[in-house]
């Protein structure tokens, strides 16, 4: 009886080994990402790209391995460190690889929440500066006599609420005072402002200079309205738009009145390079307002916070190209 107690207690323990992966020529298993008390999380137990070169280009994984050794080197916050601008300009690459690629739908958004999230929240929406930038992307400007956010803005095609957001004002702020020193962003020199949007996931993302900025969860087209696919650039941004033309009846809506559901903010798509003329993105204001549908007359809608917050991102066209495309 002793003995077959005692081969039961070893079967066990052998195979509690097996499980937790200590057995010579098993794998341990993959670590789980671990979140950083006061900075963002790891990205330690992120899946390899496939190794396969017609699913993955060699070269983004190059790029990835190199991004994640500069995020190790980074310190508590790597998002803030000097390296992050480089660390942005490789993930980014990543990211487009990874665009609708087979297999890949789960590191694109462990890419997009873990690393270029935080990257993006550094770079365009604080106040942190990267004096050592080494991919020429910003720059650190002294305001001189008579300067203003919109005068400071022109100068490197962004808006001015691009510029009041990076020194921590709001969006309409206008005094400055002259030596102080503001981040800025070059964006017409590194190709102006992007936005990528993605029909089959609802996710609306935004570049500016090359860089991943922010992700936007958005509705679109219904099935017998739906939203083309294409590229185009945008050609209007208006804030507090004051009518609206229905698309189905023709009929031009005030703002005030209560049919107008184009919300706070219409930005329009090149007519004469999309698919179908009309198209825009835009916030609502009518019922089931919910994001991640297709419930549009071919439109992209965005909540009203996070299109108004668009639209201080991007620059006007007569200042900066603001390219758009859509995909399926």
């Amino acid at each position: 009886m002793r003995t077959f107690l005692f081969l039961l207690v070893l079967a066990g323990i052998g195979a509690g080994l097996y499980w937790f992966g200590y057995l010579p020529g098993r794998t341990a298993p993959t670590p789980v990402a671990a979140v950083a008390p006061d900075g963002p999380p790891s990205l330690s137990g992120t899946p390899t790209l496939s190794p396969n070169p017609a699913s993955v280009p060699a070269a983004v994984q190059a790029e990835h391995d190199q991004a994640e050794a500069l995020w190790a080197a980074g310190g508590e916050h790597p998002a803030t460190s000097a390296k992050a601008p480089r660390m942005a300009v490789l993930y980014t690459t990543v990211l487009k690889a990874l665009y609708n690629r087979p297999g890949q739908q789960a590191l694109e958004e462990k890419l997009v929440a873990e690393r270029l999230t935080p990257l993006g929240d550094a770079l365009f929406f604080s106040k942190a500066r990267f004096p050592e930038d080494d991919t020429g992307i910003f720059a650190l400007y002294s305001v001189e006599p008579g300067d203003s956010p919109d005068r400071i803005a022109k100068k490197f095609g962004m808006s001015a609420g691009l510029v009041n957001r990076l020194r921590g004002a709001e969006p309409n702020a206008s005094h400055l005072q002259a030596g102080e020193t503001l981040k800025v962003v070059k964006v017409v020199e590194k190709g102006g402002y992007r936005i990528h949007v993605d029909k089959s996931d609802f996710h609306l993302d935004v570049f500016i200079a090359g860089l991943f900025a922010r992700r936007y969860q958005v509705s679109h087209g219904a099935a017998d309205s739906p939203t083309p696919v294409g590229t185009t650039t945008v050609v209007k941004r208006e804030l507090n738009p004051s009518e609206w033309k229905d698309p189905k009846t023709g009929r031009v809506i005030p703002s005030t009145d209560p049919d107008f559901i184009l919300g706070p903010v219409w930005i329009a798509f090149d007519n004469a390079t999309f698919p179908r003329p009309g198209i825009g993105i835009h916030g609502y204001t009518g019922a089931n307002g919910g994001m991640g549908r297709q419930v549009s007359n071919g439109c992209v809608r965005m909540l009203n916070d996070q299109v108004v917050e668009l639209f201080h991102t991007l620059a006007s066209p007569e200042r900066a190209t603001t390219t758009v495309e859509v995909v399926d």
